[in-house]
């Protein structure tokens, strides 16, 4: 088992100059995890999560994608290599191209189209991303899929 600082090692750097709250702090407030420095907060979940652990590791990602905005100086060269699998990486480009044209995310059924799989693949691969952190969703909300991870990290999506 990978210790706190290997999982999570932005919110690991983060929190020695800045602070992470995890959980609602108000009605009004949809977020549940948020990356806060002393200019206010830098990053927020766009979504629930089921687990600690995915919500975690969208806080990783979401403060690693700012750092690299904000201080690209001190991204590390490894930041920039893709952790995911090639088929992992075209439903992300597909899900994140597909939300670009048409301003909302696709629903399951889209993606088992354009990938000519059964719903149950597709469910396991949103499944799949989800754990891994580079994707949310809001459970039983129908078209709530968000990439979390930056669209240059994308591959370029190639029909099957």
């Amino acid at each position: 088992m990978a210790s706190f600082e290997q999982a999570y090692p932005h919110i690991t750097s983060w929190v020695q100059d800045g602070c992470l709250e995890i959980g609602s702090i108000s009605y009004y407030d949809d977020s549940f995890i948020r990356a806060i420095d002393e200019g206010g907060t830098v990053w927020e979940s766009p979504a629930q999560f089921e687990t600690l652990d995915e919500a975690l590791a969208a806080a990783d990602r979401g403060i690693a994608e700012w750092c690299s905005i904000n201080m690209p100086e001190l991204v590390v060269e490894k930041d920039a290599q893709p952790s995911f699998t090639a088929k992992q990486g075209q439903y992300l480009s597909y899900i994140y191209n597909y939300t670009q044209i048409h301003g909302r995310p696709p629903a399951q059924a889209d993606i088992q189209s354009f990938f000519r799989v059964t719903p149950p693949t597709v469910h396991q691969m949103i499944l799949k991303l989800e754990k891994e952190g580079l994707l949310a969703r809001v459970a039983g909300e129908a078209r709530s899929l968000h990439v979390l991870i930056p669209a240059e990290q994308l591959p370029v999506l190639v029909r099957p």
